[in-house]
């Protein structure tokens, strides 16, 4: 509780501040991001958020808008539905998304030297391993050994090219709760999934607990950005690369790495 109430004491104070910023742009941006298929993530509620997503929702609900003057109006999808629309210019941009040669085709990073420029990113994650407590599998950070039947993960995650690469058979699921009672039961023996994500279903789910065992060592680390569809870079490129410009300078402040520290808290 009093954690809660120092998180809204500090946005309180950051809000009023910006009460004479930059007036937003009247249209808003559409900007998507996963809920992993539950439909509980609520922007009111720091509560219902995955700890790493709480200052990249504070930075695009409220300091973009209020600091920078962009406008933007976040909505939840499933991942794979959310790149889809992308991939068809049926939606502006969606956050959280790693690099790989398939989304450039049909989407835009922001980029330098020919790269995904860093200074641009939303965060670093982490993908990792956990299993049902029976499976006979083991990962020691170089290799992934003694498995028993296929690695459950959410469909479209970028972490699936990287198994199939290592010849493993991947079970693509839309929904993290799901994949997860069945790690519990057995039926999937075991999950490749974002690290924060993973932790916050055994978190809230006590009784998975005994059931399941996460592996110290992560599986892949992930740079992961703010992308647009072709489409609206193509007639919105100022805008985009002021949203992107927005992310690299309230990234680089001291209110930005405070806020995280106690979002992550």
């Amino acid at each position: 509780m009093k954690k809660r109430m120092l998180l809204l004491g500090i946005l309180l104070l950051i809000i009023s501040g910006f009460a004479h910023g930059a007036q937003p742009n009247p249209d808003p941006v559409i900007i998507l991001y996963s809920d992993g298929g539950t439909g509980k993530i609520n922007l009111s509620d720091i509560s219902t958020q995955y700890p790493p997503n709480r200052i990249i929702f504070h930075m695009l609900n409220v300091v973009l808008p209020e600091k920078y003057g962009i406008n933007i109006k976040l909505k939840p999808i499933m991942w794979s539905r959310g790149l889809k629309l992308i991939k068809n210019g049926l939606a502006d941009g969606i956050i959280n998304a790693s690099y790989n040669d398939e989304r450039a085709t049909y989407a835009v990073y922001p980029m330098k030297n020919g790269k995904p420029d860093p200074a641009k990113l939303l965060r670093v994650t982490e993908y990792s391993l956990f299993k049902s407590k029976k499976s006979t599998i083991t990962w020691d950070g170089v290799k992934i050994d003694g498995i028993d039947g296929g690695i459950a993960s959410l469909k479209s995650y970028a972490i699936i090219k990287d198994l199939e690469k290592m010849g493993i058979i991947v079970k693509e699921d839309q929904n993290t709760e799901t994949i997860f009672r069945n790690l519990a039961i057995g039926k999937h023996k075991a999950a490749a999934v974002l690290g924060p994500v993973g932790d916050k279903q055994l978190a809230d789910n006590p009784a998975l607990k005994g059931k399941i065992i996460k592996f110290e060592k992560p599986l892949k680390k992930k740079e992961y950005y703010l992308i647009f569809s072709k489409k609206f870079y193509k007639n919105n490129e100022k805008l985009a690369n002021a949203i992107w410009n927005a992310i690299e300078n309230y990234s680089s402040s001291d209110e930005y790495h405070e806020l995280k520290r106690v979002f992550e808290k």
